[in-house]
């Protein structure tokens, strides 16, 4: 018959479609988010160079610097093995052995960091501003965008990433006036990063509100997740 397609074929052409639909949907979600950051980015940069001086401004990208280093050492490779197994079809139930997990070594990494920086910096002051930088891995220990992106879910993950970016920069332009308010750039990132946390898990409460969550380190992930 001519124009007849088998009903599996239809089917097969239907999920291309979607496939390629979710695929566009998520690349054009990441890349406005992305282009956002960097506008974010750019302009929290540019007044804090201009408001801070060299030296305020430098110890500001050596605080992101540790913050960054304590950020991969306490998330121990949890969200990628997470996004993995979540991939797989592992049931939402594991956001609460990740979180637990994670909570765990990022509190390990952090009284690490906060004694390290304390022994080596001899201004007080700066010390401070590092430890208060690196309390900013705090709230990362909510920050699911692992799940969203096993669920190739990526609008909810753009916009977490945003929110982050916007608090920030809120922040820095409202608090940030001259040298002495330094320590608002810290607290920024706290906020940026607690905000950011607070959507992607309250989005997962929202869609799943019937799954239990035992937040309880698991070390079985941990034997996992030490080689990612």
């Amino acid at each position: 018959m001519v124009g007849y397609r088998p009903p599996n074929v239809c089917r097969v052409c239907l999920t291309r479609k979607e496939i390629m639909k979710r695929l566009s949907k998520n690349l054009l979600s990441l890349f406005s988010a992305d282009m956002a950051r960097r506008l974010f980015g750019f302009i929290s940069v540019a007044y804090l160079a201009r408001v801070l001086g060299k030296e305020g401004f430098g110890a500001v990208n050596l605080g992101f610097a540790v913050l960054t280093y304590v950020m991969v050492a306490g998330a121990a490779g949890f969200p990628t093995l997470g996004t993995k197994k979540i991939a797989q079809g592992e049931t939402p139930e594991l956001i609460g052995s990740v979180i637990g997990s994670r909570m765990i070594a990022t509190m390990i990494v952090l009284l690490a960091a906060a004694i390290i920086s304390r022994c080596a910096i001899h201004d007080s002051s700066f010390a401070w501003l590092i430890i208060l930088f690196t309390c900013a891995v705090i709230p990362q220990i909510f920050f699911v965008d692992w799940f969203f992106q096993g669920k190739e879910t990526m609008g909810i993950v753009s916009t977490a990433r945003v929110l982050q970016a916007f608090i920030y920069l809120a922040v820095v332009l409202v608090f940030v006036r001259t040298l002495g308010d330094i320590l608002w750039v810290a607290v920024g990132s706290i906020a940026g990063e607690s905000a950011a946390s607070v959507l992607l898990y309250t989005r997962f409460r929202r869609t799943y509100p019937d799954v239990p969550v035992h937040i309880r380190p698991s070390l079985k992930l941990l034997k996992q997740s030490l080689p990612l």
